[in-house]
């Protein structure tokens, strides 16, 4: 018989907190993990790709700073391809409706989506990584807009959840409502610790280009060359 060892875990998982920061907070990813799409195994119910973040609170920003330190996981949910969905014939039927009598859109299609209800070749698109995106306007494509500003809006650059980590911002904590404790941050909320500078207006480049002119040695020789001619000239004028 081999006798097993029993080892601690370097990490022990146990409820997050329920943080209600309305003021905003100070916070920093300290870990990321992307989620790849899958079926689940026993419902075989769809789950969609996501970055899951794991946020620091740096500083509550309150007096107390009793949420300071505290860490909580935060989700943010990446979308499918809507020009490879309608290459693949992947969404609702035409004119469907959702629960609430309005037009069922292929977020919300896919959100109560199950293996069953698509062909193989739909499957194979809906399990690639590449065909899930940053959607513009969503909660990740927000952050990244703050995070990395005009090269990120502009499309300059590719998304790498790996970065993310040690990355700062500001942004409202709420807590979760369900049955599960944790908290999220505010989708629109969020805020660049380094916002970027301002751009300088014609004008003012007219005036510094103007001031820098003035402070040119040609232009010190020749307040020096005047004022040693008009001396000249008072000297004389004695004599």
């Amino acid at each position: 018989m081999v006798a097993i060892r029993k080892t601690k875990a370097k990490e022990e998982f146990g409820p997050e907190p329920s943080l209600d920061l309305p003021q905003g907070a100070h916070l920093k990813a300290t870990s990321s993990k992307l989620f790849a799409p899958k079926f689940h195994e026993e419902t075989s119910d769809l789950w969609r790709s996501k970055v899951s973040l794991k946020l620091k609170v740096v500083d509550d920003r309150t007096e107390e700073g009793d949420a300071d330190g505290l860490e909580f996981f935060d989700g943010y949910d990446l979308k499918f391809d809507e020009d490879v969905a309608k290459k693949f014939g992947i969404g609702p039927e035409e004119g469907a409706k959702d629960k609430d009598g309005k037009k069922l859109t292929l977020e919300k299609f896919l959100n109560n989506a199950n293996k069953s209800d698509f062909t193989e070749e739909q499957q194979a698109a809906l399990l690639e990584q590449a065909n899930w995106t940053v959607r513009t306007g969503s909660k990740l494509d927000n952050l990244l807009s703050v995070l990395y500003g005009e090269v990120w809006i502009k499309g300059e650059m590719d998304f790498d959840p790996d970065d993310l980590v040690g990355k700062e911002f500001i942004a409202k904590v709420h807590p979760k409502t369900g049955k599960k404790s944790g908290s999220y941050t505010g989708w629109e909320t969020y805020m660049s610790l380094n916002p970027p500078k301002k751009k300088k207006s014609k004008l003012q480049e007219a005036q510094e280009k103007a001031a820098h002119t003035a402070d040119t040695p040609a232009s010190e020789q020749a307040v020096q060359d005047l004022t040693e001619a008009e001396g000249t000239r008072a000297q004389e004028a004695v004599r």
